[in-house]
Parts: structure tokens; C-alpha cells; sequence
């Protein structure tokens, strides 16, 4: 994973877009490759379910004389948080990802960069991501400390059978 100045810089460099959750209101890009010769448009949005977020994109045919849509292509769904951005150097659409295992902090940079873009749901699974966070920092610092009680108390036994004398003990 990137260190968070680094996903912070990466943030930087992007627009996060809104709005576009299916084909009617999806964020259109007139002039894009298709092939080695042809130009097409293609069209992003984003889809949400029960299994998660997850980014679509569509071209037309440029073979057609009439708008012809191709069959859309999803991408994998994430139980985290999906949202299209442009990459300010390149303008090219970008997907941006907050995984659900993300640490609080990444979280939080997250919530910063998107801001208004995100919608009640995202913003209900951006406070999910944090809270299970949480729980994994509480659970490992609970656990270390069961650790180190039971070292210690394993401790106190090895000194309690060790002879004071340096004397084997008899039996």
C-alpha cells in the first residue's frame, strides 16, 4: 500500500466527479480511440448494488452510421468505495478506489478529496469503512495485551521452577 503522503499526493492530482449512476447521466467522452484508426464515445458511470460499487464504461460503434451503444463493461464490484475522477494532467477518466480494509486515515483523506461528490450511501459506507477500522485497531490492541499478560504470567512460571542455588532440585 502506499504511504499516506502518497495517497494524499495522488488525490491531488484528481477531480472526483458526481452524478453519473447509469447511462442517462453518465460522464461522456466525445473523442476516444477505438482501435487504431477509428474515434468513438465512451460513457462512464458508476453502479451500486448489494454487492458493492463498481465503474461501467460503454463505446459506440463508429462502423455504425447511427449511434449504436457497444455492450457495457463492468468492472469488478468492491465492497469498499468507487468514484470516477479526471486526472488533471492527462484528462483522462480514472477510477478511484477506498478499499474496505483502508485504515482511518486514508479514510479520512478520501472524505476530504471527494467532499459534497459523495452521495448518502457512500458517505454511509465511508463511516462503515472508518468504524471497522476502529474495531481492528481496538480487537489488535486488546489482543497484544492478552499477549503480553500471558507472557508475563509464563514469565513468573519459568522463575518459579528455575533452583535459586544454581543446584538441580531434587525429585
Amino acid at each position: 500500500m502506499k504511504s499516506l503522503d502518497e495517497y494524499e499526493q495522488r488525490l491531488r492530482e484528481l477531480t472526483p466527479l458526481s452524478g453519473h449512476t447509469g447511462p442517462e447521466s453518465a460522464f461522456v467522452v466525445p473523442d476516444y480511440p477505438y482501435g487504431f484508426v477509428l474515434r468513438c464515445t465512451i460513457r462512464y458511470w458508476i453502479e451500486h448494488s448489494k454487492h458493492g460499487w463498481r465503474m461501467v464504461s460503454q463505446t459506440t460503434n463508429p462502423r455504425r452510421p447511427t449511434t449504436v451503444w457497444n455492450k457495457p463493461k463492468p468492472s469488478t464490484y468492491t465492497a469498499g468505495l468507487v468514484m470516477l475522477a479526471i486526472e488533471e494532467r492527462t484528462r483522462h477518466v480514472v477510477r478511484m478506489d477506498l478499499d474496505q480494509f483502508a485504515e482511518e486515515a486514508y479514510a479520512w483523506a478520501y472524505m476530504q478529496w471527494a467532499g459534497e461528490n459523495l452521495d448518502a450511501a457512500q458517505r454511509r459506507r465511508l463511516l462503515e469503512i472508518v468504524a471497522a477500522d476502529r474495531a481492528r485497531v481496538e480487537k489488535h490492541a486488546t489482543t497484544r495485551e492478552v499477549v503480553l499478560a500471558f507472557r508475563a504470567h509464563l514469565a513468573t512460571l519459568v522463575a518459579a521452577d528455575r533452583p535459586t542455588n544454581g543446584a538441580a532440585q531434587p525429585a
